[in-house]
């Protein structure tokens, strides 16, 4: 039974969490170096000092709200392998989920492509590699699907976990164009299913 949070721990708990929502905002615009605890603590309308009770250092607010945000973007991203429908669907499924999680957390998301691009070198603790565990594990589960679907002769035999990269990396480039430049070349999930199907699918017919 999950045990009942006290008053006070749900104040703390809410104001963690406002905290962290408008470091987010702030990170994101500006990026690591340019963004104070001042600056988190005016946007907020807490004190500073009520800031650093929270969070020792800019560096452990940047780690946890960058670890947190990640956590829950994967646990978005991974419900459609969850659901029961055939191969072909699931992969549907899990670009239109990720298509629709990218529009829904845009800050988050130009938060990630800051730390995979070298945020963390910016801070004291390695971040990165904790993103790049919750990564690796939404490709593991996207190559299941894969492989499942070459078992069943409805993808050609080829190693799965290189099909999960390749139609996760031709999303990526269509999400993130569409992040520097919207509405400049729309897409949609039929679109990048058709790029990616043509190229591995060689002879016959695949319906996507």
């Amino acid at each position: 039974m999950e045990k009942k949070l006290s008053r006070k721990e749900r104040e703390f708990s809410q104001r963690k969490k406002e905290i962290l929502d408008i470091a987010l905002s702030l990170f994101s615009k500006r990026g690591f170096h340019n963004v104070t605890m001042q600056d988190i603590a005016r946007k907020s309308e807490f004190a500073v000092g009520t800031i650093y009770k929270f969070f020792k250092t800019k560096e452990d607010l940047y780690r946890e709200l960058v670890v947190k945000k990640g956590e829950e973007i994967l646990s978005l991203l991974i419900k459609p392998f969850e659901l029961s429908v055939d191969e072909m669907l699931k992969i549907r499924k899990a670009i239109e989920t990720k298509i629709n999680v990218f529009i829904e957390n845009k800050d988050a998301i130009y938060l990630y492509l800051t730390e995979t691009r070298g945020a963390a070198a910016y801070v004291s603790i390695n971040i990165d590699e904790k993103i790049k565990d919750l990564y690796f594990s939404y490709l593991e589960k996207l190559a299941e699907v894969f492989e499942d679907g070459i078992k069943k002769g409805i993808f050609p035999d080829i190693d799965p976990f290189l099909l999960a990269i390749g139609i996760d990396s031709i999303s990526n480039a269509f999400l993130f164009q569409e992040m520097e430049r919207p509405g400049e070349h729309p897409f949609n999930v039929d679109l990048i299913l058709k790029i990616f199907f043509r190229q591995i699918y060689i002879g016959g017919k695949l319906n996507v």
